[in-house]
């Protein structure tokens, strides 16, 4: 999701060109940008919690880690990773790319419901 900041000298003057400025930014956006940013974004928490994020996901639904804003914003961006079958598609398909530049595989067979 792209972002848009606005400072004293680029906020927008009226209702018609914020929304003008925010269809902007959409039609400049990619899909692919937006997963790569949330993968980022979920491999930093790992990092910084030192857990992965389907552990911290159990953990949080269970009551176990609070209700700190930076948690709820974590599992926010995990539910989006994990039940977005588009993303997994394209997860799916980074995962055959890297195996295919390591040499790991040369036949590529897949479906739909290989992924879903």
């Amino acid at each position: 999701m792209p972002t848009i900041k606005f400072t004293s000298q680029t906020m927008p003057q009226s209702g018609k060109e914020l929304t003008q400025r925010l269809q902007t930014a959409l039609r400049n956006s990619s899909p692919l940008d937006d997963f790569i940013q949330l993968v980022k974004d979920l491999k930093q928490l790992e990092t910084q919690y030192q857990m992965d994020s389907e552990e911290f996901f159990d953990r949080f639904q269970r009551g176990d880690m609070g209700d700190q804003i930076t948690f709820i914003r974590w599992a926010n961006k995990y539910e989006i990773y994990a039940n977005n079958t588009r993303w997994r598609i394209v997860a799916y398909c980074f995962r055959i790319i890297a195996s295919v530049s390591q040499g790991q595989i040369s036949d590529i067979r897949f479906s739909r419901a290989m992924v879903v």
